[in-house]
């Protein structure tokens, strides 16, 4: 087992282990004194440590050995890392510092018994070795993007400017057959040509002067939206479907879209208002922005080919999943 592994296995028990003393006053707390008043927290605010995380360690400096294996200022490092803030001050604690080396040796001891009797080489052992390597990649390339230099973000935010602004939008979404947005009570699923037209309807509706709220409420298989008269807040491009928002920002005020398809159907989009921001107000959303334009990046260029015996009726092709916020179902994620 790598060490890459043994890490990955340590890092989900940490947050524990520092936990414990926290979680040992409490209990003594709530058995020694009467019950806290409703809403009140049951360890004292003075209990509380403050957010004091330990100093950087010379990564190859050697914390403990138990026979041929060594504990070093790498290990912890990498199993503190996963460590909530509030409890950043118990590292400091020689007691939870023992605990953690102790929780490292054990691991690593255990490993080497498991590698000795051949369990790594089973194969449903290795492919849970080998999504564990996939995932701690994943979690790294993350932390690389989000992570970087007040230049480059400044010069990403440059290039994509309006991917930052705060845009008021309303929409009716027609669903087709892919979307993983279910029919609504009292529908009929529509083929993608059947709701390509019926958007169509719509757009020419709207453009003799329909009511697009009233038909929003009345058609848009986006129902969270849909009662709001379509709806869609205030939201920044970057976090919504990469071509939902190209087609919203091609808008003028108050202009209505052709029907617009994206994995979840048929969009007509009316945008209400546009409000630049400043490099200042949008730079904690960059290294957000940044993965998630890598994420639909991948996915467009690498469609995934499904074995339709696996659902019984399943799509041929589908992008991989954005990782954004779905406008059907007007969620902004951070």
């Amino acid at each position: 087992m790598n060490k890459r592994t043994i890490r990955y296995v340590l890092a989900a028990t940490a947050a524990a282990v520092v936990s414990a003393p926290l979680i040992w006053q409490a209990r003594s707390a709530q058995s020694a004194a009467p019950a806290p008043a409703p809403q009140q927290s049951s360890l004292p605010q003075a209990d509380l440590p403050p957010a004091t995380r330990p100093a950087p360690m010379d990564p190859d400096k050697v914390l403990a050995t138990a026979g041929d294996v060594r504990v070093t200022g790498a290990d912890f490092e990498a199993v503190i890392a996963n460590v909530p803030p509030q409890y950043s001050a118990r590292l400091n604690d020689p007691t939870v510092r023992k605990g953690l080396l102790d929780q490292i040796i054990r691991v690593k001891l255990l490993a080497e018994e498991a590698e000795r009797r051949k369990i790594d080489q089973k194969p449903d052992v290795r492919r849970q070795l080998e999504m564990q390597r996939e995932q701690t990649l994943t979690n790294a390339l993350a932390q690389d993007l989000q992570g970087s230099s007040d230049a480059t973000d400044h010069a990403y935010f440059d290039a994509n400017k309006s991917s930052f602004d705060d845009v008021k939008a309303r929409h009716i979404l027609i669903r087709t057959p892919e979307s993983p947005v279910p029919v609504g009570a009292g529908k009929k699923p529509l083929s993608d040509a059947d709701a390509k037209a019926k958007a169509e309807q719509i757009e020419a509706q709207l453009k003799k002067g329909g009511d697009f709220a009233a038909i929003a409420k009345a058609e848009s298989d986006d129902v969270s939206s849909g009662v709001k008269g379509g709806d869609l807040g205030t939201f920044s491009p970057w976090k919504m479907d990469p071509t939902f928002s190209k087609a919203t920002l091609g808008l003028q005020k108050n202009q209505i879209s052709e029907p617009v398809k994206t994995q979840f159907g048929y969009h007509i989009i009316q945008l209400l208002d546009d409000t630049p921001k400043s490099y200042d107000q949008a730079k904690g959303e960059v290294g957000q922005a940044r993965w998630s334009a890598l994420v639909s990046e991948l996915g467009e260029k690498n469609k995934t080919q499904y074995n339709p015996e696996f659902f019984g009726n399943a799509p041929a092709t589908r992008p991989v999943g954005t990782g954004q916020a779905q406008p059907v179902v007007s969620q902004n994620k951070g």
